[in-house]
Order: structure tokens, then C-alpha cells, then sequence
């Protein structure tokens, strides 16, 4: 069998029968397999210039990045809690402008997995980060103070019922 190669009658035919060919996922004009080979390779360049682009753009520059690390910065666990007690730290640090913005979440140690008291804004007061997390049945602030790879967790939980006494706790958090 003989393959037969298109005239240049044969693609003004075609075109006139049919506008486009579909090719992949999109429609190219029906061109000859040498100009077919070319346009695959423009549009492989464009697609390659387009990905490094993307990828330069979304690096943030190495200053900002080592701008915003502070000692709290990281993830902090408890080696022997107990139950209901501070169990893990998250710490978040961001820049906006000469600020940096923390962002804490904090783990206490239940059954059957760690309660999770949410993610909450932290204000940095002298060497320590102070944040409150506000729960259905009262208020609990942490004060946290790294030292190194190790962190001091003050732990303070303020019950809204006046009947219920208020809870005091410190404990030391490792690096992860």
C-alpha cells in the first residue's frame, strides 16, 4: 500500500470542506507534516517559556524569606502531656511591611487524636508571643517563650462560668 502525499489542490479542497483538523485537545489549521512539526514546536516553546515564568515569578526573593523566620517559628511538641493538656505548637510568622504578623495554632493531647484549638493572630510582647484562643466555654492565653530549640509554654484557661476556677499550667515544648 502506497501512502499518497497532498498537492496543493488537495489542501485548498480540504479546506474548503473542513476549516480545521482537530489535533489534541485544540483546533489547528490543516498544515502540511514538515509545517505541522514547526508549529508543535513553537507552541512547545511558549508553553516552556510560559512555566519558567510562572515559576520565576512565584520565588519569593531569599531576604524576604529570612526576614520573617523568628526563634518561635516552627512546629513544638510536648514530650510526656497529660490528657487535656498543651500538647503541640504551630507557629507562623509573615511580613507586611516593617511588621511581622504571627499566626499560632495550638494541639491539646486527647482521645482518641489531639484537639485542635484553631489558628489565632499572636502579638509579640518583649521576648514572648502572646495569644488568646476563644472557646465556647472560656478563654485560653498562652505565653510563649523560645530558648533555643526549646520552647516555654505558659498556659492560662479563663472558664466564663464565675462557679469554675481558673486553670494555671507551664510546659516545655521541643522542636520538631
Amino acid at each position: 500500500m502506497t501512502r499518497r502525499t497532498r498537492t496543493t489542490g488537495d489542501f485548498f479542497r480540504h479546506c474548503e470542506q473542513k476549516d480545521t483538523v482537530k489535533h489534541g485537545l485544540s483546533y489547528l489549521p490543516y498544515v502540511h507534516a514538515g509545517d505541522q512539526r514547526a508549529k508543535k514546536a513553537a507552541i512547545m516553546r511558549v508553553w516552556l517559556v510560559a512555566l519558567f515564568l510562572a515559576i520565576a515569578v512565584g520565588q519569593p526573593a531569599k531576604a524576604e524569606d529570612n526576614a520573617c523566620i523568628t526563634p518561635e517559628t516552627g512546629s513544638w511538641r510536648a514530650k510526656d502531656p497529660e490528657l487535656k493538656q498543651l500538647h503541640r505548637i504551630e507557629v507562623e510568622a509573615r511580613c507586611q511591611g516593617e511588621a511581622k504578623a504571627y499566626r499560632i495554632r495550638a494541639f491539646t493531647l486527647c482521645y482518641p487524636r489531639d484537639c485542635k484549638w484553631g489558628w489565632t493572630e499572636g502579638v509579640r510582647i518583649g521576648n514572648s508571643l502572646v495569644v488568646d484562643f476563644m472557646g465556647f466555654f472560656g478563654k485560653r492565653s498562652i505565653r510563649l517563650s523560645a530558648m533555643g530549640e526549646r520552647m516555654s509554654a505558659e498556659v492560662h484557661a479563663d472558664p466564663y462560668d464565675p462557679k469554675a476556677s481558673d486553670e494555671i499550667y507551664s510546659t516545655i515544648l521541643y522542636k520538631e
